[in-house]
Formats: structure tokens, C-alpha cells, sequence
């Protein structure tokens, strides 16, 4: 099953298979010192239009939920965070191979469960996540923890603790943060409006 993401910015976008939204991924920037960064997945159920709140992921605090359960991070000497025991109880890991790619193993095997692509030419196809046969079972663990592990990588090189990486990669990190601020900040006039017309027909 191909995922195809509508946003190169895999934090705000729906995936989409075969013209079909199964996920809607948000993302709330904390607007507060000491507020965490809020990722909300959303995954498309029976009724058309309406959706039912999956994944919570919180990169700062190292806190995915699916369901409501805990799935990462199992953490061990090399891990870095990417290990999860998914919901048939098979210990995963999230590989970085480089670029824009990432692949999901059953850990200590080569049983490949998913893999994403990224690429920034003009004909280059959208991002899209790639789920085999063998990891449809675990789909929404697959979707939640590869944004866990994404997410976590751009916030390093914003960092700076991801040493080894481009100009390009920089500025596209920059990029998605920027946008996600812009619309945090869209949102938050949004609110102080909305309060101040209640306020106005209050004194009125």
C-alpha cells in the first residue's frame, strides 16, 4: 500500500491511497515558553468527511501513542529512539538510510515492513510511504512512529546535534518550521479575534 503524502512536509498533510484520505496529520506549535510541539494524526473512519483521533505525538518529551497505548521509544545503546514493540508485539526499527529515505525492519531481521521516499527534483513523484504486505497489519503504528522518528530528525539538525547535513536540508528544515509557525500565528489572531468581538458584545 502506497501512502502518498500532499505536502512535502510530512508534520501537515493528509495520506492519501489510490484518491482515498486515510490520515490527516496536524501539528501545534507551542505557543507558550515550555509548551511542547503537539502532533495530532487523525485517521479517517466508515462516515465519510469525519475522523477519529489515532496518534498523539509529542517529540520533546519522547512520547508516541496509538490508540492511546505507548509505542515508542525502546531505547538501547543505538537505537536513538527508533525501536517500538508494535501492536502484534514484534519489536520494529526505523532506519535512516540517507536523503530523503527511511526504511522499518522487524528487528534483527531483513523482513522490510515499510519504507519512505522524498525527493526534491521537479519530476520527481510526491512523498510516499510504502507499506508491504507484511506491515499492513501494524498500519497505524507504521504511520504515528514514522512521524515520531521524521520529526525527530529535523528537530536534531535544527539543533545542530545532526552534524553531517546540507544546506539544502537546513534551509528545507527551516522552511517547514517557518510555515508551521505562520499558521500557529494565523491561528492565534484568529482566536484573540474571535475574543475580542465576544468582549465587544459583552460590554454592548
Amino acid at each position: 500500500m502506497d501512502l502518498v503524502f500532499s505536502d512535502n512536509y510530512p508534520n501537515n498533510a493528509f495520506l492519501v491511497n489510490d484518491s482515498s484520505v486515510l490520515y490527516n496529520v496536524k501539528t501545534k506549535i507551542g505557543l507558550r515558553p515550555g509548551e511542547p510541539d503537539v502532533i495530532t494524526i487523525l485517521k479517517a473512519n466508515d462516515v465519510e468527511g469525519q475522523y477519529a483521533e489515532m496518534g498523539i505525538v509529542v517529540v520533546s518529551a519522547d512520547s508516541v501513542r496509538v490508540w492511546g497505548k505507548k509505542r515508542l521509544p525502546e531505547k538501547g545503546l543505538f537505537d536513538e529512539g527508533r525501536t517500538f514493540k508494535s501492536s502484534a508485539k514484534s519489536s520494529c526499527q526505523w532506519k535512516y538510510t540517507g536523503g530523503e529515505t527511511w526504511k522499518l525492519l522487524v528487528k534483527g531481521k531483513s523482513t522490510l515492513l515499510a519504507r519512505f521516499d522524498r525527493a526534491f527534483t521537479p519530476q520527481a513523484p510526491p512523498p510516499t510511504l510504502s507499506v508491504t504486505s507484511q506491515g499492513l497489519a501494524i498500519l497505524d503504528d507504521i504511520v504515528t512512529t514514522f512521524v515520531y522518528v521524521e520529526r525527530k530528525r529535523k528537530e536534531d539538525i535544527r539543533n545542530g546535534k545532526i552534524k553531517e547535513t546540507t544546506k539544502r536540508m537546513k534551509a528545507e528544515v527551516k522552511a517547514e518550521y517557518d510555515k508551521e509557525e505562520r499558521k500557529n500565528d494565523r491561528a492565534a489572531e484568529s482566536i484573540a479575534e474571535g475574543l475580542g468581538n465576544l468582549v465587544s458584545l459583552i460590554v454592548q
